[in-house]
């Protein structure tokens, strides 16, 4: 039997989770949550006055019942008004014809443009200025020359007018709109450099403090390292992903490695790891352990300020910021306890950050490395220390893995198998690399020995580099796509616990919780199989400027692209990709689909549906009837000119401008006539 009463604070922050998590799946206004919580306070006050007034011991129970809804209330209550706090002004946003804004974030470049954060003070509705609030996502076009070097604190005067983010216009694509609320943002605009004047600066002085260093210590690194190995080691050392490009991103996350170049727990876990390394012999005498927590804290959140402030760096500050003070204190602790009272903390003060991917996955790797790794290194004893050193790194690389594996696949779909290998250089690499980072910018006044430790890193992270490419390169380095569902993600969890704790209580109720868990995951999973194999349905995807149509049928998925326009494969794995690899069905060229291809005209004949895809406008007509026409390539600019084709539905393709499409979905509606615009309502899915 599992006895709680060592992890009062685990059982608090799971109650303060659990109302979290249900606050964002119902979204109630806060004053209903705040009765609901006022309610449930007074339950609490009364059910211990009766326990403890009246003697009734026996029902100890009710106080903890009552208690742990009161938590569950007050994270319900916390997440409501996060969610209310970070919504814009209310105000008739179609009349707004410009705003002042306050940048309150690194700018980050993108190459054709660059994208800013920043807090709205006031906006302009018709002729009258009036106080605004909300965070708004600013995309700054670098086609034209611009005299303006975006700082934080600067404060922008903008003309234009803010929208709302778009959800996904496709199945399974990445729902930037919800990614963006749930970091506070709801607006966003898309601007020319000549639409933004600068009216002044006005910053925080501690974050401006940490921006500032951060850009003087990339300046620093810059300066001191070659222009190859220049992009990772400006992520690694401070987190600065600017120069990264996708094929290195790729490499890494291939080889399982793509957690150095985030700096997070694992570069805050070094840092803390060197601290205490060199220190920890203070804890021996009379007031060594409150220097060292002076140290550790001081240490720790200079790290941060160097890095900016970014919200993984913050969070694994705070993380090691408990484990430092509890490890040190003197008293018996229990680590457990320690990570959840860091997590309550962090979730106290944001709510919305469980929605983060870089939370999820810092602390539950944390979890399973403290659970797993000893009793995976109890497993094997190795005499030789070299031996010894590299198993105690596989077992927590082993550990991590298995903790973080159903988020991980739940997210990027991906797993990357020789991650036990990769991890055994990279993380040792990672080390020595920010070791000499760090060592860098301190002797960076010394030209001759910055010069000569920026050599030192220029050559391990070149063969950093060819290692993982190396990995990457490898047979079966990654298996993808995998697909899971949430509730899958969640049964594996289940089942993960569930085998721990049998090898822990060798008790047959864990071996029928694992066994029932596996069950249910297989079901879905046969289910999902049989589902798509049955599924007969097109699908049109909106991508704008292009043409994409997948046909199902089988178990099989064709594809359709137009031949004039090849879609970009950066366009095709953010918005069709994601839905291939749910399907997860084995794929046929777009050659066996086309029953008659020309330069104005594509004629589909499949499973009984004629569907034409009309790319130019012709002078003949066409001596057939369709129960499907595509307009595309803006074939049409009349809507009189479709008069010559006979059909039951028609399709405005996404490839049309976005006022032809607009132009023709408005006379579609006028004369009643069946219509769908994927510019307008995002992928069409049709179900035969």
């Amino acid at each position: 039997m599992i006895s709680w009463s060592p992890f009062p604070f685990v059982r608090v922050t799971a109650c303060f989770l659990i109302g979290i998590l249900l606050s964002l799946q119902t979204d109630s206004p806060s004053n209903i949550s705040a009765g609901a919580t006022i309610a449930a306070l007074v339950i609490f006050l009364y059910v211990r006055k009766v326990v403890i007034d009246k003697g009734f011991f026996t029902h100890n129970f009710l106080i903890g019942a009552s208690a742990f809804l009161l938590l569950g209330l007050a994270g319900f209550y916390r997440t409501s008004t996060a969610i209310e706090r970070s919504r814009p002004s209310m105000m008739p946003w179609d009349k707004v014809s410009g705003y002042q804004v306050m940048l309150v974030d690194f700018p980050v470049d993108k190459g054709k443009n660059t994208r800013v954060l920043g807090e709205l003070q006031t906006v302009r509705v018709d002729s009258t200025w009036v106080q605004a609030n909300g965070k708004i996502s600013i995309t700054v076009s670098a086609y034209n020359d611009s005299s303006i070097n975006f700082k934080y604190g600067h404060k922008l005067l903008v003309k234009g007018k803010p929208t709302r983010p778009r959800g996904p216009q496709n199945p399974h694509e990445f729902d930037y709109r919800n990614y963006l609320e749930h970091q506070g943002i709801h607006l966003q605009h898309f601007a020319s450099s000549n639409d933004l004047v600068v009216l002044g600066t006005k910053t925080s002085h501690l974050k401006s403090l940490a921006f500032e260093y951060r850009e003087l210590f990339k300046n620093i690194l810059q300066r001191f390292t070659a222009e190859d190995t220049r992009p990772v080691v400006l992520a690694l050392v401070i987190g600065v992903r600017d120069l990264l490009d996708n094929s290195m991103k790729e490499a890494y996350a291939a080889a399982g490695a793509m957690h150095i170049l985030a700096v997070s727990g694992l570069h805050v876990g070094i840092i803390y790891g060197i601290l205490m390394a060199c220190l920890g012999r203070l804890r021996r005498y009379k007031h060594g352990r409150v220097v060292l927590i002076i140290a550790s804290l001081a240490l720790l959140w200079s790290y941060a300020l160097v890095t900016g402030l970014s919200p993984s760096v913050l969070r694994a500050s705070t993380m090691f910021s408990f484990i430092a003070i509890a490890q040190n204190s003197g008293r018996q602790t229990n680590i457990y306890n320690t990570l959840a009272a860091s997590a309550f903390f962090l979730l106290l003060y944001n709510p919305l950050i469980i929605t983060s991917v870089g939370f999820q996955l810092s602390y539950v790797a944390v979890i399973g490395i403290v659970y797993l790794q000893q009793r995976f290194y109890r497993l094997i004893n190795c005499r030789w220390w070299i031996l010894d050193k590299m198993w105690a790194l596989t077992t927590v690389s082993l550990a991590a893995q298995i903790a973080t594996f159903p988020i991980s696949v739940y997210y990027f779909h991906q797993f990357p198998t020789y991650f036990f290998v990769s991890n055994l250089v990279v993380i040792p690499a990672a080390f020595l690399i920010l070791a000499m980072g760090l060592s860098l910018i301190a002797f960076s006044a010394i030209e001759l020995v910055a010069g000569a430790v920026g050599k030192v890193i220029d050559v391990l992270v070149g063969l950093n580099n060819k290692f993982v490419l190396m990995i990457e390169g490898l047979p079966l380095s990654t298996i993808s796509p995998i697909t899971l569902s949430g509730l899958q993600s969640a049964l594996i969890y289940v089942f993960i616990v569930a085998v721990a704790l049998l090898f822990a209580y060798r008790k047959v109720r864990y071996l029928k919780l694992a066994a029932a868990s596996w069950i249910l995951v297989f079901l879905l999973e046969v289910d999902h199989v049989v589902q798509k194999n049955q599924a007969t349905k097109f699908i049109a995807y909106s991508v704008p400027g292009y043409t994409n149509i997948d046909f199902i049928d089988s178990g099989k998925l064709r594809s359709y692209r137009s031949s004039s326009d090849e879609t970009p494969t950066s366009k095709i794995d953010y918005h069709i990709q994601p839905n291939r690899n749910a399907l997860g069905l084995p794929y046929l060229p777009s050659a066996n689909m086309v029953h008659k291809r020309g330069d104005d005209f594509d004629l589909i004949s499949w499973n009984g549906q004629t569907i034409g895809v009309l790319k130019r406008l012709s002078a003949s007509e066409l001596p057939f009837s369709l129960d499907y026409l595509i307009v595309a390539n803006n074939a049409i600019n009349d809507f009189a000119q479709l008069a010559k084709f006979q059909f039951q539905f028609l399709v405005i393709d996404s490839s049309n401008k976005f006022y032809i499409a607009e132009r023709l979905k408005t006379k579609a509606e006028e004369l009643n006539l069946p219509h769908y615009s994927l510019l307008h309502s995002g992928a069409l899915e049709v179900n035969l």
